[in-house]
């Protein structure tokens, strides 16, 4: 099965909020207001024109640990850089970040520990994460007569 067919969103227009869980559905919906008749019509003017584009979307992948340490790296250098040395350029030589346990400064001179704790209370975070964002992961284009009969399919009595 391709990607575009196991999608879980579907869209002919560049929709704000994605609901359309078929190609179908979305192509019936973009032509709602148009009656069977008017779809075979050459001169009306349809937006949008037959043949229609349909995009498939799926919502974007949880963060990988690979990136979830490179969040908590970047957070570890910000809060050594930014509060820890008095002009704000950090400590080249040293970490500044210290044990919560000892109250001693961490020995590994980089805040290693300190993001190996970040790490894991990211990745609890983000674990229970709806994610709302998609990416588009395929397109197809269905021809006039492909979209009528859709539409027909849909509404039987027209």
């Amino acid at each position: 099965m391709s990607k575009f067919d196991s999608a879980k969103y579907y869209s002919v227009y560049d929709d704000e909020t994605l609901s359309h869980e078929s190609p179908e559905e979305a192509i019936v919906d973009a032509y709602e207001d148009c009656s069977v008749a008017d779809l075979a019509d050459e001169m009306l003017g349809l937006v949008p024109e037959l043949p229609v584009e349909v995009t498939a979307w799926n919502p974007k992948s949880p963060p990988t640990d690979d990136r979830l340490t490179q969040l908590a790296e970047s957070i570890v250098g910000d809060i050594e850089e930014w509060w820890c040395d008095e002009d704000g350029w950090g400590n080249p030589e040293d970490s500044h970040l210290t044990n919560p346990k000892t109250g001693w400064p961490e020995k590994d001179g980089d805040g290693r520990r300190a993001v190996e704790r970040l790490v894991v209370a990211l990745r609890e975070i983000t674990q229970g994460l709806r994610i709302w964002q998609c990416e588009v992961v395929g397109t197809r284009e269905y021809s006039k007569a492909e979209a009528i009969a859709i539409i027909k399919g849909d509404r039987p009595d027209e």
